[in-house]
């Protein structure tokens, strides 16, 4: 998963991006592994108090506006999440839905949801200023493709994304679960050629 996001990654830094355009920022399982260790003394914290250490925070550039990250569920099923700090939502793509229902996924979510609007104000003095501390709110389109198999919902996710950051939720429900083997190959070939020397 780590090796998709830095192509991906490392692909938008070579994009021209204009003045109002968002600012876009890919992250792999360092951040959502890194968030839960705060979770019990920010709870217990006076929160606006409450300090992330450097390794949390040097997930982050000093001003974004959409940061997609990656998500894993018991150690089995990814998710992509795409946190939006114009619209403050977080968005998550996930191909299965019917492996968490709505009511349970918002309740595992929710200390995540409290936790963001703090870790993304302590960033830089800018995101201070304009993201205010209420919880972000969560939101999962309906209308994705469903791929059921846990060992291909990693693939579905990062092709969410890479749809989304370009295209938008239309982009990422027109990814196809029967072209997966196909977009795997393409993936991996075109990662291929862009680490491997000559």
């Amino acid at each position: 998963m780590d090796a998709f996001i830095k192509y991906f990654r490392d692909k938008w830094d070579t994009l021209e991006v204009g003045l109002n355009q968002r600012r876009v920022v890919f992250q792999g399982t360092k951040f959502a592994s890194l968030v839960p260790g705060h979770q019990i003394k920010f709870e217990k914290s006076v929160k606006k108090k409450y300090v992330f250490d450097q390794d949390l925070m040097s997930c982050f550039p000093l001003n974004f506006d959409t940061l997609y990250f990656t998500f894993n569920f018991d150690k089995q099923y990814w998710v992509e999440m795409c946190l939006d700090i114009r619209e403050r939502y977080l968005y998550v793509f996930d191909c299965n839905q019917k492996v968490r229902r709505d009511t349970r996924l918002r309740k595992e979510m929710e200390s995540l949801l409290d936790m963001l609007p703090f870790v993304v104000r302590q960033v830089s003095p800018e995101l201070m200023n304009s993201v205010p501390t209420d919880p972000f709110i969560l939101s999962r389109d309906t209308l994705l493709p469903t791929c059921l198999h846990p060992s291909k919902s990693g693939l579905m996710s990062v092709l969410f994304i890479e749809r989304h950051a370009v295209g938008g939720i239309e982009a990422s429900r027109g990814v196809r679960p029967e072209e997966l083997a196909v977009e795997a190959k393409k993936l991996l070939i075109t990662m291929y050629d862009a680490y491997v020397e000559k």
